[in-house]
């Protein structure tokens, strides 16, 4: 043997126990080889399991409410982990603006702006841990094509960047979620259990889902002026609590007659709930009843002690609030911004007063105007409750201070008309 082949032999005679000497001492770096005692990580590669279980799993993530009025609903994302690849990513749908002064402006201007975002999964759970948020998994109990159809639906989402809508009703960070896993649903479909809220109108439904934040239930109720009676689908109605509430009793119901359940296995409590959210005290009911007694006090001081700066300042701050919100509502509604046209509120919360005061405040007729304008408030203050079948407590207390204040107009205008 010639002394080249030699070393070639040597050579590879010290790579072989090179490659044999590698799982030794992978197995030495391990915590459980040296009694470290640490979990592997969540993203670390697994062998693929015979039934490819490991491959793709599918969660709902729903976050408890935080202190921001923004959070007061919580929020959702959907957790699409690969045990096999080692990915675990959170996907949800979040505002191009932080909740913020830019933020209430665009968001009441229907020209919020969103989009989907992925983050890993640890990263994702850091922030509600730092806000001592809860939340919860719900596990889907998706086929494995439907699985990768979703992440393959979700890698695309987060692409388009923040050019999709975002509001309250249509577009939040549930309702969008769960027409994505509708979406890849073949022949399938979720089939909800028939109580309640879902077997409410679509005000009611909104009433009960948002109760704990006054001020949103006031506004879809106003909002939601025409939908006293009608039902839209699940699919708008659907925000973190609700969804939480009702997987756990919902199926999939596939076209030919197949069903599972909704959930694989039962929900699980990621995180706990620790931060105290202090209920609001200024609620809409609270502040408009006070508004009222101001305005029946300043009124009959008005009649009774001559006063006369106060009473006409709370009406030019009373009646210019009323042209805003006015113009507001019609803007929402011509512009569709929650999906609708029709608002009865209009009735009363329209323009024509106020272009009716620009044309002629300087003119006789104009005085004459506020007795036919009280009548049709009170004819609203009956009809309102009785169509909305609730006491609407908020909106009695607005339309009986403007009440107040058009009779006592009419009268002032008509003792002033007096010789």
């Amino acid at each position: 043997m010639t002394k080249e082949k030699r070393g070639v032999l040597f050579t590879a005679f010290l790579m072989a126990l090179a490659v044999m000497a590698m799982p030794v001492a992978a197995t030495a770096q391990t915590p459980e080889a040296d009694g470290g005692g640490q979990e592997p990580s969540a993203t670390e590669k697994e062998a693929l399991l015979p039934d490819s279980s490991n491959l793709a799993v599918v969660s709902l993530l729903i976050a408890s409410s935080g202190m921001e009025g923004f959070y007061a609903l919580g929020h959702s994302a959907l957790r699409l982990k690969s045990p096999v690849h080692g990915l675990d990513l959170c996907f949800s749908y979040n505002t191009a603006e932080e909740p913020g002064p830019l933020f209430n402006v665009l968001l009441l201007a229907g020209v919020m702006k969103a989009a989907y975002e992925a983050v890993p999964y640890d990263t994702y759970m850091d922030r509600y841990k730092g806000e001592q948020r809860g939340v919860t998994e719900y596990t889907l109990n998706l086929t494995l094509h439907e699985k990768q159809e979703l992440w393959r639906l979700m890698d695309q989402q987060k692409h388009k960047g923040p050019t999709l809508p975002f509001d309250f009703i249509f577009n939040n960070c549930t309702s969008t979620l769960f027409r994505c896993v509708s979406t890849i649903m073949e022949r399938e479909d979720f089939e909800f259990p028939q109580v309640e809220p879902l077997t409410l109108s679509t005000r009611e439904c909104f009433a009960s889902i948002y109760h704990d934040t006054p001020w949103l239930e006031f506004m879809g109720m106003t909002f939601l002026s025409a939908y006293a009676h009608d039902k839209l689908p699940i699919d708008v109605m659907i925000c973190p609590e609700l969804w939480g509430r009702l997987l756990p009793q919902t199926d999939i119901v596939g076209n030919d007659g197949s069903r599972r359940p909704a959930l694989q296995g039962e929900p699980r409590q990621l995180l706990q709930q620790h931060l105290q959210v202090p209920p609001l005290p200024w609620t809409p009911t609270r502040v408009f009843a006070i508004l009222l007694a101001v305005t029946l006090l300043l009124t009959a001081a008005q009649w009774w002690f001559h006063w006369r700066r106060l009473p006409h300042a709370l009406d030019a701050c009373l009646f210019t609030l009323h042209a805003l919100f006015s113009a507001y509502l019609l803007y929402a509604s011509c512009t569709r911004m929650f999906g609708i046209f029709a608002n009865w509120l209009l009735i009363v919360f329209n323009l024509l007063p106020f272009f009716l005061w620009i044309i002629g405040r300087r003119k006789a007729w104009h005085r004459k105007l506020w007795l036919p304008y009280a009548v049709v408030i009170l004819g609203m203050m009956i009809f309102f409750p009785l169509y909305t079948g609730n006491p609407e407590l908020p909106h009695q207390f607005i339309f009986a201070t403007l009440l107040t204040r058009c009779l006592s107009k009419h009268f002032e205008t008509r003792n002033a008309a007096k010789p």
